[in-house]
């Protein structure tokens, strides 16, 4: 008897471990294969912003068919790629969006309130900051924060380019392999409020 109910035992214990075991190899083979998609995603992303990705951050003209037409495509890319996207890169994708459509104008960023997620302008020196220092590959001795407070006020391209380049910054971040284990955190989408300022 005491034979019988050992057996019984190592084949339930056997089953509900080989089906834990199943459970955890195929959340891993589907995790694998988001971090694959994900990357072939960036690598689209940088494509459709590459003309406001590349290095120089001289002033110039971004006239606004250019920054309708960049939107447009953004917007696209945005939408077919909706269900994979993590929601902080959706808000950067947001903020881009609304900088791509004031032409430069300003640079925007999300903030929580009551936890709901805002888009709104950077209208400090510390949002500004945030932003400027932020999207450097190299690192200068006078960076474009000292330019910004040397002038208060960059030229309308380069807000863009920052933005775009902020955009490609929160997707490198994201871009972990930790994010892809506690993936179902970063899908869920949240509907963003903007604030005008």
């Amino acid at each position: 008897m005491i034979e019988i109910i050992g057996t019984i035992t190592g084949i339930l214990l056997g089953g509900v471990m080989g089906y834990f075991f199943f459970r955890k190899e195929s959340k891993d083979k589907f995790r694998e294969t988001l971090f694959t998609e994900y990357k072939n995603i960036a690598q689209e992303l940088s494509g459709v912003l590459k003309d406001v990705l590349y290095l120089s951050l001289i002033p110039e003209s971004f006239p606004i068919e250019k920054c309708k037409e960049i939107d447009r495509a953004l917007s696209d890319f945005a939408f077919r790629h909706l269900l994979v996207l993590p929601q902080e890169v959706l808000q950067e994708i947001n903020c881009l969006h609304v900088c791509l459509v004031c032409g430069g104008h300003n640079s925007y960023m999300i903030k929580a309130e009551d936890d709901i997620p805002i888009l709104k302008p950077r209208n400090t020196e510390e949002e500004i900051k945030e932003l400027l220092e932020n999207v450097a590959f190299v690192t200068t001795q006078r960076t474009l924060f000292d330019i910004y407070k040397k002038y208060k006020k960059l030229p309308n391209s380069v807000y863009l380019k920052c933005q775009a380049r902020h955009l490609m910054m929160v997707v490198n971040k994201c871009w972990n392999m930790s994010l892809f284990y506690e993936w179902d955190k970063y899908l869920p989408k949240k509907t963003i409020g903007m604030r005008n300022e």
